[in-house]
């Protein structure tokens, strides 16, 4: 997933770049991200939190049985 980080650390905006091949699954991970993530922000030279698009990998598991 492709994550903007606003300099608050939440997810602002998520895009699938490389899909699970399962559409519930890339939707669910991006409203995950979006609903509940929590980032630590890129910085900027002067040390201040900035807004920047990241990479992200998920990965799911499904329980036996």
């Amino acid at each position: 997933m492709r994550i903007t980080v606003t300099p608050q650390g939440r997810a602002a905006d998520c895009t699938v770049v490389a899909s699970s091949h399962r559409a519930d699954f890339d939707a669910a991970a991006c409203r995950a991200a979006l609903s509940r993530g929590r980032f630590d922000p890129a910085l900027d030279a002067a040390g201040r939190p900035v807004a920047a698009r990241e990479l992200f990998v998920v990965g799911f598991s499904l329980p036996d049985g």
